[in-house]
């Protein structure tokens, strides 16, 4: 028999002893990591905690979100607005709209329907995303409580 073998018997046992406390730490680490990227990505979080900087935030992104409207001419000259005669405003064309009809109001109508769908569109899509992010902040918060 090695005079050794009680000697290294031992440092066995305390290695076996450092790699389970090792294991203890790289769990108590890894969920410390997962409740850090639950906060970095909480957006209500960041609001709680600085709100002015949410709120300049939500108005920048805001005014680059919602479209510009057409840039404005400048009014024709007087001989180009003159009003055409009874027999001109009366007459259809081929597609059977008058001349004076502006293709400018179908435009603006449907600009401002298309602005309002977006803007209901991206409200219902912050709400549900809202309430998403609740109930996952709330099934985490849950699961902390709970011991397993």
């Amino acid at each position: 028999m090695d005079p050794r073998e009680p000697e290294n018997r031992n440092s066995a046992d305390d290695v076996r002893q450092q790699m389970q406390a090792v294991r203890g730490q790289i769990q108590t680490h890894a969920d410390g990591l997962v409740d850090e990227s639950r906060k970095l990505f909480d957006w209500k979080h960041h609001v709680r905690t600085h709100p002015w900087i949410g709120l300049l935030s939500a108005a920048a992104i805001g005014y680059f979100v919602v479209p510009r409207g057409p840039k404005t001419k400048a009014a024709p000259p007087p001989e180009a607005t003159a009003c055409p005669t009874d027999n001109e405003s009366a007459a259809p064309d081929s597609n059977g709209t008058s001349e004076t009809s502006s293709p400018g109001t179908a435009r603006a109508v449907a600009g401002m329907a298309g602005t309002m769908l977006m803007r209901a569109g991206l409200a219902y899509l912050g709400t549900r995303a809202g309430e998403f992010l609740g109930s996952r902040a709330e099934a985490a918060s849950a699961e902390e409580v709970t011991p397993t």
